[in-house]
């Protein structure tokens, strides 16, 4: 609250001079915005010698998120004039100083790595977020928008709201020391890395930021040959004494489970077990996974039963 006072000219009359109108001229100087002033208690009201008026100054910064820390420094400037003559008697220049205090903010990890199939929005990725500073209320701003994912791959992340101590919304605030839980989805969309990097929105006075690296999971299998014709086997036999061998590849770029191996018989009168596995490294044990490139091995027999139908 700034206090303003005038001293009456000697013409004043017995009963006091009356004011007419206090002119508020708009702030000025390096925290200009950071001021605000409210109505006079004194305009169009008869004051009488010695007695003055009061002007409500608010200092704003520091309650804005994206406030910056430190000193603001301003003016307002006050002006009397006397009604009776118009003559402007007295003015007033009443320095204003204000300081932000800001909160700091930490989060962990620094950096996120998930990994899913292509379009296959990941489970996990929590962020803690804490109020590092030791007496300042920290408010956090929406992390729902999309504005708060930057990079190469910005939209492929997301933020949901249903995790344990949440604080997605806007205007959520953290006492000094608090924390609470932010949950980052990963939708790839594509195959292999995918960068990002996630703001935390506040009205902290440092930047943080966490860098994020997604995976799009790519799964598919080939085999060599895609077919084979057996040729004519006498009843009974088997086409090899070992079998044909056939070669699976992970040609995707994730790893995978080993493939097992069933083998079918569609054509009429004749049965699957005509055709019979004899070896190769898929699904043995110890050879439970593959990875991406990588390949296994399987030998097939084609033993005859029954003659064809």
């Amino acid at each position: 609250t700034a206090r303003a006072t005038w001293n009456a000219p000697a013409y004043t009359q017995q009963d006091g001079m009356r004011i007419s109108s206090v002119s508020l001229v708009a702030t000025t100087g390096s925290g200009s915005g950071s001021f605000s002033v409210g109505t006079p208690s004194c305009t169009e009201l008869l004051a009488s010698y010695g007695n003055g008026c009061t002007v409500t100054v608010t200092y704003n910064a520091g309650t804005l998120a994206g406030a910056t820390a430190g000193t603001k420094s301003s003016t307002l400037n006050i002006s009397f004039t006397d009604p009776y003559s118009g003559v402007s008697v007295n003015s007033r220049a009443i320095p204003l100083t204000g300081t932000t205090v800001q909160a700091t903010v930490s989060r962990s990890p620094t950096t996120l790595s998930q990994s899913s199939p292509v379009g296959v929005a990941t489970t996990s990725g929590n962020v803690t977020i804490t109020n590092s500073s030791g007496s300042v209320s920290l408010r956090l701003e929406d992390m729902t928008s999309a504005s708060v994912f930057s990079n190469t791959h910005a939209a492929d992340y997301s933020v949901t709201t249903g995790t344990t101590n949440s604080c997605t919304l806007a205007g959520h605030t953290l006492a000094p020391g608090q924390t609470c839980n932010v949950r980052i989805v990963s939708t790839p969309g594509g195959a292999g890395n995918r960068v990002g990097t996630f703001t935390i929105p506040s009205n902290a006075s440092n930047n943080v930021t966490v860098s994020l690296t997604g995976f799009g999971e790519t799964r598919t299998v080939s085999a060599s040959p895609s077919s084979l014709d057996f040729g004519s086997v006498l009843q009974g036999a088997a086409s090899t004494s070992s079998g044909v061998n056939f070669t699976l590849t992970n040609s995707g770029n994730s790893t995978i489970n080993a493939p097992t191996l069933a083998v079918s018989d569609t054509a009429v009168g004749d049965t699957a077990s005509d055709f019979t596995r004899n070896g190769g490294t898929c699904g043995t044990v110890g050879f439970t996974t593959l990875a991406a490139g990588a390949t296994c091995t399987a030998y097939i027999t084609f033993r005859p039963a029954t003659s064809p139908v």
